[in-house]
Formats: structure tokens, sequence, C-alpha cells
């Protein structure tokens, strides 16, 4: 398998094949090739991704831009495969939008049909901290247009680690984003990334101190440590980052997509997991924020609530 990836990587992307995929409808399941009566969900859930890829592909911790150029389905697909899935299930249905990152004007072109027709749709998704998502009159149309819940790659509110990690987004605009959200009515559920390279203490209490902040305007959380992704910019050019030394995971194989690594005398993914379970998870922010999913449930429930 490893091999056969290497010869597909190889042969590099097809430009007629990117341009189609442009063109054509997002990447989903035959609406009638699911049991969906087997959803223990309220309504059924519909996978939906756009595309491949992320169309930022700046970050230096992630491995996205290995896909390929970003080649979403055109505007006019999605509303088109939007209007299939409304007629399929006429008493509801709820989108889960795939991408790593979605384009602010497909969700834009989403809402606007949803709203101009009526549809009985209901959708979320993972997004950039984008200036337009501070904007009430865009999220409001939004929210008009069926979105529930918004997954927003915060990471970090250490302004020294946003810009190591090439987010193009400061702390006050995350800020305002999570305010702007809350107040039209959708759901913020946080990513952040902890164990970066040369994270101090001081990195980590500054988002805790964001998370307090805001506490009233976040309502999931999905703490996570870095695993080096192979071949992103962070593990190619370690040097700039700080990155003294790289080391597999114990039993790494060729087909590993992630490394370990050290800071010098620092091992920040050891003491950002020490940090999180005798700081992060006992701080009553956090479990505040926390108190309405309880296991098994995940991020993905809190669009339900």
């Amino acid at each position: 398998l490893a091999a056969l990836a290497r010869e597909l990587g190889a042969a590099g992307a097809d430009e007629a094949a990117v341009q189609a995929a442009a063109a054509s409808a997002p990447l989903a399941p035959g609406l009638e090739e699911v049991d969906w009566d087997d959803y223990l969900a309220p309504e059924p859930i519909v996978p939906v991704a756009l595309g491949r890829g992320c169309y930022w592909r700046k970050c230096t911790f992630c491995p996205d831009h290995l896909h390929g150029p970003h080649a979403p389905c055109g505007v006019a697909g999605l509303v088109a495969w939007a209007r299939r899935v409304a007629a399929r299930f006429p008493d509801g249905a709820t989108l889960h939008l795939t991408d790593s990152s979605l384009p602010m004007a497909h969700l834009a072109a989403l809402a606007e049909v949803i709203a101009g027709e009526a549809l009985p749709l209901r959708w979320y998704g993972f997004v950039r901290v984008e200036p337009e998502l501070a904007d009430p009159a865009f999220v409001a149309a939004l929210r008009r247009g069926g979105c529930r819940m918004l997954q927003l790659g915060l990471e970090t509110a250490s302004p020294r680690l946003l810009e190591l990690l090439g987010k193009g987004a400061s702390v006050e605009l995350a800020g305002r984003v999570c305010l702007t959200l809350a107040e039209a009515g959708i759901r913020n559920h946080a990513h952040l990334l902890f164990g970066l390279p040369t994270e101090t203490d001081a990195d980590r209490e500054a988002t805790l101190s964001f998370l307090a902040e805001q506490a009233g305007a976040i309502h999931g959380l999905n703490p996570a440590l870095l695993n080096l992704p192979r071949q992103s910019p962070m593990h190619r050019h370690p040097e700039r980052f700080g990155i003294t030394a790289i080391m597999p995971f114990h039993a790494s194989t060729d087909l590993s997509l992630y490394d370990d690594f050290r800071c010098g005398d620092s091992h920040p993914r050891v003491e950002a997991r020490r940090w999180l379970d005798h700081r992060f998870f006992k701080a009553a922010v956090v479990k505040r924020i926390n108190a309405d999913l309880h296991s098994p449930m995940k991020s993905n429930h809190l669009c339900f609530l």
C-alpha cells in the first residue's frame, strides 16, 4: 500500500481532473444507497465534502497542502446538490460539511438557497477564523440559512505561537468571531492545539484566559496534542520552529503519518499533557463549557442541543 501511494503521488495531479472536480457536485454518499433509517439521531445526517485539502494551505503544522491544488466543487453544484437532499428528505436533514476549511462564498450560497427556498436543511462544519465571521450581517444570513454550529480552528491564544503556526488570524479576531457567532445563535466548537514547538506554560495559560473571556460564546472544546505531520513545513524545516530532534513514535512504519519531536531539553507534548491533566481539565471554565455534553456524546452532537 505504501509503495502504491508513492507511485500515485509521483504521478502528480491531473489538471483536467482538478478542473472537472471544481465544476462537479460535492463528494457525498448516494442519497438512495444508504439506509438512513439506521441513524440514532433526530434526523438523517448527510456527510459531504466540497473538495479535498484546504484553501489556506499556509499552516506550518498541517499536511493539507500535500493534497495538491484546492479545488472545491462549484457553487452551482453545491446548490443543486442541496436541493436534491431537500427533495430526498422533506421532513428535514442535517448536512455535515467535512472539509478542513469551508470557503465563505460556498457557505453564503448554501445559506442563501436554504433560506430563500425554505429547504428543510440544517448544517455545520469546519471553518477558519475569517473576518466575514465577525460581520453580524454575514453571520445572521448563515443562521437564517440553516447554520447551527461551526467548528473553529483556534489552536492557541498565544500571538507568538499563532504566527509560528501560520494561522493568519489574530487572537482579537478570534474573540470577535466567537462573540458574533454566538450572538446570532450559532454554536462555536473550538479546536485547540497544545504541545507546540517552544510552547511554554505562559502560552498555555493565555489560551485558558481566552476561554475564560469567551466562556459564554464557546459551547464545545476539542483540546489536542500536536502530532508532527510528516512532510508538513514544520517537519521539513524543523530548525525554523525550534525543533532540535524528530523521533518516530513507537512501532512507526512507512504508513505512519506523524512523528514526535523535542525542542532542546523540552518535550512539548509530554509537558502539555501534564498541564492539561493537572490544570486545563480542572479549570472551572473548561468544566462549565463541557457541562452540556456528556459521554458518549461528541462535538458533532452539539448541533442538536
